[in-house]
């Protein structure tokens, strides 16, 4: 079993273990009891790119562990010099034979026995296997052999274990007393990679050997220390205080007042996972750092916690970031309190119980019965032991409460230290739920909400959905009985502007974009995402795959795996475990650790490795992922292996630039026969298309600094393959199928001024001057072009006319002609927009978004796709501050942290995001400004009467200014982003109608 976490300031490898399977799930703190605060620690944060203090600072002393090394030589008494060992491991962060020994020495007796270093070959570390014939080698090796201890279940091989990043030792900038006045004040999330100046030179491999250049978009990587003044209250001196960081790439120290607290390490190892380490760690899952046991820490006074983060062992191909990319909360809770993700809630549905009421999915699925089967983890830092009792309470989505129980009493023993709280794990408790029973599915993704309490105070608030799911090697994926192809996409988290750090309102975009062109499903690729995306999906009713990157025979990589499970196992959204992604599925022995570590945690969803063609893990997963392959390829494995379920977990890499598919089939045709490989045989549960949107990274050489795999660029707008999947996923799928989204207007043609898109069914008609000179009848997954009849749109009047199957109009005649000179701009919202399911305001709550859409037009309102005129985005009144731009182009070097950017297409997007905190209650609001010291450009106001507006001007030297009023609200229950997105799949809620300013 895994060891529970060992809240103290000494930093132990156990410690580290368990971080990896502690995560904060953000709809928790929903309804939160008095006896357990949690806010956000997102504000007024002090920051500094680079190292602070060179002499201090060092790259040669690696993280702390239980080893005294600091007398090397007594380590390794046996001379190891000469001829090198195999079965070594490479440990690239050492560059001299004093740092490799020191390496070794911190890795540990069981770990790492022998230490070799040469010159020209660098530093090799752990259990040898025999000598090779070479020289120049110098060494160390311990004095007595002892075989490695035999790791806890399902542990790795010895010696496979990947090798600390090493931190800082201690620099001034941790103390208390450390002058940074001159550091800029910033406020979280945080992505600071993404803020660089784009550079030609960036070395291809950063250091690990793992990928950067054109692999991480061209921007320069390097460390960074981020320090927070803040005040912790009197009265928490009696509670369980710690930090929860969602999530920060990658290599992490904090101090608490000069006092290390916890460290959240990367590791050397293969970038693509095929040395058997996992070069993993930190990075994308969550953790705490505790400090209410820390003997620097100061209750009722002035405390600085202090983060340092090293991003540059990245180990994707793709774009990582760096920083505190995502959401900090400050906890305090009774000292006995619930873990972590320690909450599991499992429903149970009979089949038998199903009820269809009717052909209309939209009006949803129920049962007769449902049970939900509830149990806990209880944390107690205290000496003293607590008398406790388990209570579990169930709300529908009207907040009725649908069942109750109440658990017998037990006792949680007391702390054996401050550093080592107990844990116990509560008995089941069973709520019965009967009468009518709202099953989540695609169409109408209902949710009820678990309360879980304990008798002290403590408690936590669960969004649960209920269903019945399926797989079968002859008919794919089942839910509630009922068939659902699942047509997805691939998605890395990055968004033009600002990077990694994605706020929760662009999510509900992206998320919404899926469902607009018919999609159902998202993979995460390639790691754990983070927490207000699940939400999201929850809420909107896609179905995901939730994934990490490298399967590995070690304990980290075994420990990534069940981090994710455990943190996220109660999102109904999620209905399948991905193990590793391509060259990183090679390790079979990590196959079957992975599998144990997911069963531990969750018995209820298959798994899979996106693996066909890199590796066979048959025995340990359930569903078998293809990548990239052909219709031949499934046809073949189907006839050996009828009765298992098969995925097209990755498919249909088809690259474009937005508007640049004017003048033939293009990606039409790609798209077309890639997705229709997997899509059109009925044995294939689904297909998840690479990728949705562009991502940094993986721009394949210089100017271009971005992928463009996307059917929609990097600043969110529509290409022309996002037209296709609109038509043929979405307009050519019958309302009555279980898995097509609900809530959009469907169109069976699209229309652009460039080329003529795509038809489902019927005739397009194409008038010059009034005359009819082509039609051209609607293709099974194909598009149609009039490129040979196209007449000059500048001197005749042209028209395209979609004729449904019955000979009616299927949207008003489309005239095309070109634009005249820029004249003006036009500016609109994406975000919040109730035409595109992103809510009707923002909430003023610190972090909310909103997404503008900036168009040149002419004259007549017409787009100028060719202006490429720069366009500044100003808040002119209310509260509000610009912080990011984009324009969609992959070769554009602008600045994504600035306010202004020249247009792409005649295009360019604004992010402006909310500058007060008004959502919450005014005790949680004065609370904050207790506890934060400082403000950057967040403020939370305590009197007064909150905004209702922010307003917004995009401007450009000669074109006619535009503004345009952006909705605030106070009220969490209808403007909240999970609140948009729930409202947005309401049967009877405004049709989203994603043709317009597509």
């Amino acid at each position: 079993s895994v060891p529970p976490l060992k809240g103290h300031c000494n930093v132990t490898m156990m410690m580290l273990l368990f971080a990896l399977l502690s995560f904060f799930h953000a709809c928790e703190a929903s309804r939160d009891s008095s006896a357990h605060t949690i806010l956000s620690f997102d504000y007024g944060w002090r920051f500094h790119l680079g190292d602070t203090n060179k002499s201090v600072t060092t790259t040669t002393t690696p993280a702390p562990s239980n080893n005294n090394c600091t007398d090397l030589p007594s380590v390794f008494p046996v001379n190891a010099s000469g001829e090198p060992y195999s079965g070594l491991q490479k440990a690239n962060n050492a560059h001299s034979a004093e740092e490799c020994a020191a390496v070794c020495c911190q890795m540990g007796k069981y770990q790492c026995w022998i230490w070799q270093f040469n010159n020209t070959q660098g530093c090799w570390v752990g259990f040898a296997s025999s000598k090779r014939q070479s020289s120049g080698w110098v060494g160390g090796q311990r004095s007595k052999v002892i075989p490695p201890a035999p790791p806890s279940p399902p542990g790795p091989p010895p010696g496979s274990g990947p090798t600390p990043l090493p931190m800082p030792n201690n620099p001034d900038s941790c103390a208390v007393t450390y002058n940074d006045s001159d550091w800029p004040l910033i406020d979280l999330p945080h992505d600071y990679i993404v803020n660089q100046q784009y550079d030609q030179n960036t070395p291809p491999d950063q250091p690990g050997g793992n990928p950067g250049g054109a692999g991480q978009s061209y921007l320069p990587r390097d460390v960074a220390y981020y320090r927070k003044h803040f005040t912790l209250p009197a009265a928490w001196k009696d509670t369980a205080v710690w930090i929860r960081f969602d999530g920060v790439f990658r290599a992490t120290r904090v101090w608490l007042n000069g006092e290390v607290v916890r460290d959240h390490a990367a590791f050397v190892g293969d970038a693509r996972g095929e040395g058997g380490g996992s070069g993993m760690g930190g990075g994308y899952t969550s953790f705490s750092a505790r400090l209410d046991n820390c003997s620097k820490v100061n209750f009722g006074g002035e405390n600085v916690l202090t983060v340092y983060v090293d991003p540059r062992l990245g180990t994707g191909w793709f774009y990582e970031g760096g920083g505190i990319y995502r959401k900090t909360y400050i906890h305090s809770a009774p000292k006995a309190h619930f873990v972590t993700d320690g909450v599991h809630a499992v429903s149970s549905v009979d089949s038998a119980d199903i009820i269809t009421e009717s052909v209309a999915p939209a009006l949803g699925v129920r049962a007769s019965s449902a049970t939900v089967l509830v149990n806990a983890e209880v944390m107690n830092t205290d000496s003293a032991s607590s008398q406790l009792t388990l209570m579990a309470e169930l709300f529908d989505a009207s907040g009725a409460s649908v069942g109750k129980v109440t658990g017998n009493p037990f006792t949680a023993p007391g702390a054996a230290s401050a550093s080592d709280p107990s844990i116990t794990d509560t008995s089941t408790l069973s709520i019965s739920v009967s009468g009518t029973v709202e099953l989540w599915s695609v169409a109408r993704p209902y949710l009820y909400t678990l309360s879980v309490s304990l008798s002290n105070g403590d408690m936590k608030n669960i969004s649960i959905g209920m269903y019945t799911t399926k797989w079968t090697g002859d008919n794919g994926f089942f839910m509630n009985e009922q068939h659902i192809k699942v047509r997805g996409f691939c998605n890395h988290e990055s968004f033009g502007g600002v990077g990694m750090a994605i706020p929760d309102r662009v999510n509900l975009f992206r998320a919404q974009t899926l469902r607009s062109v018919g999609g159902n499903g998202w993979r995460m690729s390639h790691n754990p995402v983070t927490p207000g995306l699940l939400d999201v999906l929850d809420r909107v009713g896609v179905v995901s795959m939730e994934e990490t990157r490298i399967l590995s025979a070690d304990n980290i990589g075994t420990m990534n795996m069940g981090a994710m499970v455990k943190r996220d196992r109660n999102h109904p959204s999620i209905v399948i475990w991905s193990f590793c992604n391509e060259a990183g599925c090679r390790s079979l022995p990590g196959a079957a650790m992975y599998r144990n570590i997911t069963l531990q945690y969750d018995k209820t969803r298959p798994t899979l490795a996106n693996a066909r063609g890199f590796g066979d893990q048959n025995n340990s997963t359930d569903v078998e992922g293809f990548s990239h392959s052909k219709a031949e390829d499934f046809d073949s494995y189907n006839q050996l292996n009828p009765s298992r379920p098969k995925f097209a977990s990755e498919c249909c890499s088809c690259s474009m630039d937005r508007d640049a598919s004017a003048g033939g089939t293009g990606p039409f045709g790609c798209s077309a026969e890639q997705s229709n490989a997997s899509n059109s045989r009925p044995f294939m549960a689904g297909t998840m298309v690479w990728t949705l949107f562009d991502y940094y990274g993986e721009s394949h050489g210089w100017p271009k600094v971005s992928s463009a795999y996307g059917q929609i660029d990097l600043a969110g707008f529509f290409k022309g393959s996002g037209h296709w999947y609109r038509n043929w996923w979405f307009s050519a799928i019958p309302d009555t199928d279980a898995g097509k989204p609900v809530g959009f207007n469907s169109h069976s043609c699209h229309v652009t001024r460039t080329h003529f898109g795509v038809l489902t069914e019927g005739t397009a008609q194409l008038y010059v001057n009034g005359t009819l000179v082509e039609s051209q009848m609607a293709q099974p997954l194909s598009a149609a072009f009039f490129n040979s009849s196209m007449p000059n749109l500048s001197t005749n009047n042209v028209t395209i006319v979609c004729v449904g199957s019955d000979g009616k109009p299927t949207l008003p005649p489309q005239q095309l002609k070109s634009p005249g000179n820029a004249s003006a701009i036009m500016l609109s919202l994406d975000a919040p927009s109730v035409l595109k399911g992103t809510g009707e305001a923002l909430l003023l709550d610190g972090h909310d978004v909103a997404l503008l859409r900036a168009a040149i037009v002419d004259a007549d309102g017409n787009i100028v796709d060719t202006a490429t005129n720069n366009i500044t985005f100003t808040v002119t009144d209310g509260p509000g501050i610009v912080i990011a731009s984009h324009n969609g182009d992959n070769a554009c070097h602008e600045p994504n942290n600035g306010p202004w950017h020249s247009a792409f297409f005649g295009l360019a997007r604004g992010i402006v995001k909310v500058s007060q905190v008004w959502a919450g209650s005014m005790t949680n609001r004065q609370l904050l400004n207790t506890i934060d010291m400082e403000h950057a450009q967040i403020s939370v106001p305590t009197s007064g009467s909150p905004p209702t507006k922010i307003t917004v001007t995009a401007s450009s030297p000669g074109l006619s200014s535009a503004t345009i009023d952006i909705p605030v609200s106070v009220d969490e229950s209808k403007h909240s982003v999970l609140a948009a997105a729930e409202q947005s799949v309401k049967h009877g809620a405004p049709q989203q109608d994603w043709t317009v300013n597509v």
